[in-house]
């Protein structure tokens, strides 16, 4: 995905320069803020969770912001140097099948970014640099229910953003639309018993995909955001402990006041990379996807046991129209899971992928205790070109190509005994067809993809969009 969105920035900055014909602002400004999760998971899939209740303990959980914006021209055209910095802190319960129950934990995050900005056109600033995420999750001196003393964890993420910024107007609201995709490059992870004991480990790539929309209202902006991140698992210490991939899941609304809006100087006639032409129409959309999911497991039943391959999920999508023809997407895909469940002399095969290819293709499996259950847990990022044809009355019809980041998770639980899981994660393609209509400004579609995976996934969906 990384490679395609290389390519992607570096065709629009070899695209015709035109004069956009229209003003900008430059100048300085700071903002400050805070934000209100509502929603907050951290996931070791079937082993942890952090769970933040924030109905039972609202406002408990918060975070502070401050933004610095350096707006210039040059050469022309508009550039930007930000400064972004975000202080959140979390309580949270606490789940591990291993540990047991526990609640009211603290942790604090640092989040630190260094950005430059071209507008490329009329609508689309295009962001990147360099970010800074520390972790800080205190637990020392908690004991669990199960008996087990806590410790404290530090987590440090060095990751490379790509950003679109773009002007997406609802009705009478001015509106920014932001969409993130970040490339996780250094990860170190610190964890903190009884002095002087401590472990160390790294676990250098992940992703996070994040999107929020931010609207003026009474001199403040109101920005309800969404964030994901997927940490893949780590190396082994010399003890053989290691960190398991996780998942973080955040939703919730920031409130701040930008200061020096006033100061800020109008010009106008500045360039833009991109000009609306025939090759270009400075046209965007987000939207929704709604789909049933199969999960192919490599499973086959042969005696007893259950299999369910289908689930539900969703996929939140954003692109712009190329021109009549193209569309270029990118997404956010969560597949669902699947799920078999097994008891005693219960027999199935598989393929050979089953636990990391511990059994050779067509090998017969027998369960030897009660209640085993595997699950294998999808998501990924995606980026696709759209050719489209679309018909006099609205209808149209699309095909989908593009190329995914995936993460998958595969995990055996026993009850009351052991956990063991398994991660999988890289890069592959997919393809799709789709039609639906288009009115005024929505479209809606029915549509199908095929993911290739290491358990590919096929989806059959409904999707709406919003084009501004």
């Amino acid at each position: 995905m990384k490679k395609l969105l290389g390519i992607l920035v570096l065709g629009l900055l070899w695209s015709n320069v035109g004069n956009a014909g229209s003003s900008d602002k430059i100048g300085m400004t700071h903002e400050f803020g805070v934000s209100i999760p509502i929603h907050y998971k951290y996931v070791e899939p079937t082993f942890v969770e952090h769970d933040t209740d924030f109905e039972d303990d609202p406002f408990e959980s918060y975070g502070l912001t401050y933004n610095f914006k350096k707006a210039f021209l040059f050469n022309d055209y508009l550039n930007e140097l930000e400064f972004d910095a975000h202080w959140k802190y979390n309580t949270h319960d606490y789940w591990s099948n291993s540990y047991g129950i526990d609640d009211d934990y603290e942790q604090q995050t640092y989040n630190l970014r260094l950005l430059y900005g071209l507008q490329v056109s009329d609508k689309i600033m295009l962001k990147s640099g360099f970010g800074y995420r520390f972790f800080d999750y205190q637990w020392a001196g908690k004991v669990t229910s199960s008996g087990d003393p806590g410790y404290d964890r530090e987590q440090t993420y060095h990751y490379i953003p790509l950003i679109g910024e773009l002007d997406f107007p609802i009705a009478d609201i001015n509106g920014r639309l932001k969409i993130e995709y970040d490339h996780i490059k250094y990860g170190y992870h610190e964890a903190f018993w009884a002095a002087p004991t401590y472990t160390q480990w790294r676990n250098d790539d992940g992703y996070a995909w994040k999107t929020s929309y931010k609207f003026p209202f009474d001199g403040f902006y109101l920005e309800p955001y969404y964030e994901f991140m997927s940490i893949e698992e780590s190396n082994r210490d010399s003890g053989g402990y290691y960190e398991p991939g996780n998942t973080t899941r955040e939703y919730g609304i920031k409130f701040s006041k930008r200061f020096g809006e006033t100061g800020l100087s109008t010009v106008t006639g500045s360039k833009r990379v991109l000009q609306k032409n025939n090759y270009f129409s400075d046209k965007f959309y987000v939207g929704l996807n709604y789909f049933q999911s199969t999960i192919d497991s490599g499973v086959t039943l042969v005696s007893g046991a259950s299999l369910d391959e289908k689930d539900r999920g969703f996929s939140i999508l954003s692109g712009f129209e190329v021109n009549d023809f193209l569309d270029i997407e990118i997404g956010f895909n969560e597949f669902g899971e699947s799920l078999q469940v097994g008891n005693t002399n219960d027999t199935f095969k598989t393929d050979g992928r089953f636990q990391h290819g511990k059994y050779a293709s067509g090998e017969l499996v027998t369960v030897i205790v009660d209640d085993v259950r595997n699950t294998i847990n999808s998501h990924s990022g995606s980026l696709a070109i759209k050719p489209k044809f679309n018909f006099a009355n609205g209808l149209f019809i699309n095909a989908d190509l593009g190329i995914h980041r995936w993460t998958q998770t595969e995990h055996q639980t026993i009850t009351g005994s052991s956990v063991t899981d398994w991660y999988y994660s890289s890069y592959d393609t997919f393809y799709g067809i789709g039609t639906g209509i288009k009115k005024n400004n929505f479209s809606v579609s029915l549509n199908y993809k095929d993911f290739e995976m290491r358990y590919n996934a096929t989806i059959i969906g409904a999707s709406i969009k919003y084009n501004f």
